[in-house]
């Protein structure tokens, strides 16, 4: 093996990894944050429903 080789290879292998990361991390992070924003909408509107119904009685 050359030394680039012995080299290359694990810093190549670390920056790969290190970017796999960051974008499954991101995507994790988005997917939560969209699914929070939209169970809280949907808990507000329920809520909302209910206390419109407890104005109208």
């Amino acid at each position: 093996m050359t030394p680039f080789e012995l080299i290359g290879y694990p810093i190549a292998a670390v920056i790969t990894f290190v970017v796999l990361y960051y974008v499954v991390r991101g995507a994790i992070l988005s997917a939560l944050r969209e699914h929070t924003r939209t169970s809280t909408t949907a808990v507000s509107l329920v809520t909302s429903k209910f206390h419109k119904a407890d104005s109208d009685a």
